[in-house]
Order: structure tokens, then C-alpha cells, then sequence
């Protein structure tokens, strides 16, 4: 897979196809940013993703407030240079 950054939104357990596709796409090499407004959730994502031998960034935010949504993106392209791809699955 080409390196791109796949941008995540939602990791709460009742969201598990959200976890799953996270895990995939940074084991086939896959820049992938992950928020939600838990951290619990975002901790044992990004912890899938490390076990996966991919690289992820995790954001805390709620997607209704602008400036989450602004931090969301600024976080995303400090670490990785860039967005490519957003998925928002709520």
C-alpha cells in the first residue's frame, strides 16, 4: 500500500469495524490518525496499531466543536506532512 494517511474517526468499542480498519490500514503501511472523544477508547487503538507494526497518532476531540475539528487536522499534518484520506464513521 502506498503510505497515506487514513484519518479515523470514532474508536469506542461499539465501534469495532473503526478498530479493525485502523489496525489494517497501518499494518499495510498506512499513516493513520485516530480520534474520538474517550481516550480509553484511543489508548487501546493505538495500541492495535503499534502491535500491527504500523504507525498511528491518536487525537482526543468532539467532532461538533470547530476548534477539535481544526486540531484534528494541524495534529495530523505536524506529524505526518499531510492528510490524503478522511473516513468519519459517528
Amino acid at each position: 500500500m502506498e503510505s497515506a494517511l487514513i484519518d479515523i474517526c470514532s474508536a469506542k468499542k461499539r465501534f469495532s469495524p473503526i478498530r479493525g480498519i485502523a489496525s489494517e490500514f497501518a499494518k499495510q503501511g498506512a499513516k493513520v490518525t485516530v480520534t474520538d472523544r474517550s481516550r480509553d477508547g484511543l489508548a487501546e487503538v493505538e495500541n492495535e496499531m503499534q502491535a500491527s507494526g504500523g504507525e498511528g497518532l491518536i487525537v482526543r476531540a468532539e467532532l461538533i466543536d470547530t476548534d477539535d475539528i481544526e486540531c484534528i487536522v494541524a495534529s495530523t499534518v505536524e506529524r505526518f506532512g499531510y492528510v490524503k484520506h478522511n473516513f468519519l464513521y459517528e
